[in-house]
This record gives structure tokens, sequence and C-alpha cells, in this order.
């Protein structure tokens, strides 16, 4: 059996007010919403706000600068060894999602 092939990558957090990068390794089969449950399962992003209710993020690849959805792999948006994700909580203002840009 071998051995699944993982992307070493740059995760770069960032909240208001501050900006955080881990290193990570991932298969290229991850799916954005495995990253942020990682991230919110090991303390590096909030899962709930002050309201209780579930934080919504976005994650962009830097370098092919495309949004990986919840139920896209790393591989289909094209995220590669050596890569930035930027990873934002949205903020909701009024009726609208603003995503926050740092």
């Amino acid at each position: 059996m071998g051995v699944t092939p993982t992307f070493s990558l740059i995760v770069r957090i960032a909240n208001p007010g501050s900006s955080e990068e881990i290193e990570i390794d991932l298969p290229p089969t991850t799916k954005g919403q495995d990253i942020i449950d990682t991230l919110i399962d090991n303390n590096f992003i909030e899962g709930v706000d002050i309201n209780g209710q579930r934080t919504l993020h976005t994650i962009i690849s830097k370098k092919a600068g495309k949004e990986i959805g919840m139920h896209q792999t790393i591989e289909e948006v094209g995220v590669n060894n050596g890569d930035t994700l930027i990873v934002r909580p949205v903020v909701e203002a009024g009726a609208e999602k603003v995503v926050y840009v740092c």
C-alpha cells in the first residue's frame, strides 16, 4: 500500500486586527469544510460567535486566486504544494454578508 501524498501549505488566518500563519500538511482530497473543521478543532479559529451561531469563513488560494468551496477539494481548485491559503471570517452587516479583507 502506498503513502498518501500531501501538500505542505501555509494557512494565513485573517481576523480583524490580526493575522496568524500556520504550516499544515493536507492531502489533495481535503475539502474546504475539512480545513475549517480542523482549524476550529485546534482552536485556530472560532466555531461559534458570541450569540452561539456557527461562524462562517471563506478560504482563498492565494496563488490560484480562487475561493475554495466547502465541498470542493484543494486539488480541484488548483492548490499545489507550497501554496498559501487565506482564511477569513464572514462578518454579517445587517442582512448582507461581508468578507473581512486584511
